[in-house]
């Protein structure tokens, strides 16, 4: 295994374990899904929730690439510049709260 392929696995652990954590974590201090509210009070609560997500994410990326260059003097090559496309994917499959209010103000 180069240096490279053990960098990828690295931050697929990294990435894994930031999402996974962080999206038990927004799906708890988020209001919960509450079908006797307003739609549109639920499209804002999805907007900011989706609009904190982005900036969480992009903050944690920038931490965790600055963490590998710190501890492993490590720059990142173009191939681990793609696996930070697992991180949102996975946050929002731990969202319950935000997939319900989603599915909610869809249903036409």
């Amino acid at each position: 295994m180069n240096n490279n392929q053990l960098m990828l696995v690295l931050y697929v652990i990294l990435y894994l374990t930031f999402s996974i954590f962080t999206g038990k974590i927004f799906d708890k201090i988020f209001p919960k899904y509450d079908r006797n509210k307003n739609k549109i009070f639920i499209y804002a609560e999805v907007i900011i929730q989706v609009y904190l997500l982005i900036l969480f994410s992009y903050y944690t990326r920038k931490y965790i690439n600055s963490l590998i260059l710190k501890i492993f003097e490590y720059t990142l090559s173009e191939t681990l510049l793609y696996s930070e496309v697992i991180f949102i994917p996975l946050m929002f499959t731990q969202m319950k709260q935000l997939f319900l209010k989603i599915d909610y103000i869809t249903d036409v």
